[in-house]
């Protein structure tokens, strides 16, 4: 199949993660423009005529706020793993709507992998391209990303580009790359000799520190709520407390820090976990709220 929907090319419905379909969400693998590149995409619609989020306990079954939409941006860096898919389709069916990148160089993208770099230009241009949808209301449209989708979403409140998103949550993120790099090098584990963390080993001093998001915070005017896993054996959960540090001294913005014990990266994408559960609920109704 083909179509489009809004500036977003419809390429192909997603085939549901395990089988887990639910009734009237409809997900397509799509296309957008970033930077004069084709970026990849899962883009996710609520049920036609939609009336109200299912009935449950569970956060993800809390209702969208009428207009409510999320980018959402992936760990690593090669495309939307396919076991995000299930919360997102959850997400979906209570109403939001979603589109969730594989940023350059990834899944399909044109362009290669930077690192936090021209992947922010993606994040900005994902959220122009869905607050345009019909339904969409730019003021309810939100970032949500872990890990390398953390980084991003940060990057993408502190420039001028990113000025009208009005928030992110931000799950496991690398905010000070140069301090990340040095403690995975005293850790010695086994991803230090992975050519991804070679390549970013081997970039310069300024070429890490525009990637950190530690350094803009004060660009940041946007309200960010930060989650944690206390057990995490890849990103240390200092680098989000150092990044609140930042924001408590600068005192411009609201924001709130979660650090989850027992928890390891990107916990949320269980999210059937003890954990997992408390920081959606958290996370959502910190949406909510602002």
């Amino acid at each position: 199949m083909s179509g489009v929907a809004g500036q977003f090319t419809l390429l192909r419905p997603l085939k549901p993660f395990m089988g887990r379909e639910y009734p009237g969400v409809k997900g397509y693998l799509a296309s957008y423009s970033s930077s004069d590149l084709a970026i990849t995409c899962w883009l996710y619609f609520p049920p036609e005529n939609f009336s109200g989020a299912p009935s449950g306990m569970h956060p993800l079954e809390m209702a969208a706020p009428e207009g409510g939409a999320l980018v959402v941006g992936h760990g690593g860096v090669d495309g939307v793993p396919a076991h995000y898919d299930y919360a997102l389709r959850r997400l979906a069916r209570s109403g939001w709507t979603i589109a969730a990148p594989s940023y350059r160089g990834e899944y399909g993208s044109d362009g290669k992998v930077e690192f936090a770099r021209g992947e922010v230009d993606d994040t900005i241009e994902c959220w122009k391209k869905l607050v345009e949808l019909e339904g969409v209301d730019e003021k309810k449209t939100w970032l949500l990303g872990s890990s390398h989708g953390a980084m991003n979403s940060l990057l993408a409140l502190a420039r001028d580009e990113g000025r009208g998103i009005p928030g992110a949550v931000a799950v496991s993120g690398v905010y000070d790359v140069g301090r990340w790099v040095e403690w995975m090098k005293k850790r010695a584990g086994d991803f230090i000799t992975d050519p991804q963390f070679r390549q970013i080993d081997m970039m310069t001093v300024e070429e890490k520190a525009e990637r950190s998001a530690i350094n803009f915070a004060g660009d940041i005017k946007s309200d960010v709520i930060l989650f944690h896993g206390g057990s995490d054996t890849l990103v240390p959960c200092e680098q989000s407390e150092s990044m609140a540090e930042k924001f408590e001294s600068g005192g411009k913005i609201h924001y709130r820090l979660f650090i989850e014990e027992g928890e390891d990266h990107e916990y949320i994408w269980g999210p059937d976990k003890p954990g997992a559960v408390r920081m959606w609920d958290e996370a959502l109704r910190f949406i909510e709220r602002n």
